[in-house]
């Protein structure tokens, strides 16, 4: 598989908590998420993520008197 960018060994959220993954991102969508992706995947760039963590871009529109 071919991706834009690849997240080794990253903290990341989801719904049901914090999960230790590797992700493989493309333009614009998740392409694949699990253990190990990193065998796998070719990619452009290559974030190692031991210690950190991933979450959502959150983004507020919700303006008042605008």
């Amino acid at each position: 598989m071919r991706a834009e960018l690849l997240f080794r060994d990253v903290e990341a959220w989801r719904p049901e908590g914090w999960e230790r993954v590797d992700l493989a991102l493309g333009r614009r969508v998740v392409l694949a998420r699990g253990p190990d992706l990193a065998r796998s995947v070719e990619a452009a760039e290559v974030v190692e993520g031991r210690g950190r963590k991933l979450v959502p871009g959150l983004v507020d529109v919700h303006l008042h008197g605008y």
